[in-house]
């Protein structure tokens, strides 16, 4: 499909311009090469997106419940061994 353009007037002789006469409507803007590269730039946003996550926050959250956990063991052994040793757990009353 083209469409041809108005002749404008010629240049002053000495010049040499190009002149194009008609455009060319029927050209094909995607390349496959394009597709390829945003391809694989999206698989690579995923990746690093999955890796942020991964050591960023569920590793983060995962040490935070072991700790929890252990703080939790000991201060429910400590609990237990003060119940049994008749240790008074509550601060004392002052007068």
């Amino acid at each position: 499909m083209n469409i041809t353009m108005e002749k404008k007037k010629a240049a002053p002789k000495g010049m040499k311009l190009p002149s194009k006469t008609y455009i060319n409507l029927a050209q094909n803007e995607i390349s496959k090469k394009d597709v390829i590269a945003t391809v694989l730039g999206l698989i690579l946003i995923l990746i690093v997106a999955g890796c942020v996550a991964k050591f960023g926050v569920i590793d983060q959250l995962e040490r935070l419940d072991r700790v929890y956990a252990l703080v939790l063991d000991c201060a429910t052994a400590a609990f237990e061994t003060g119940v049994r040793l008749g240790l008074a757990l509550t601060a004392p009353d002052r007068p």
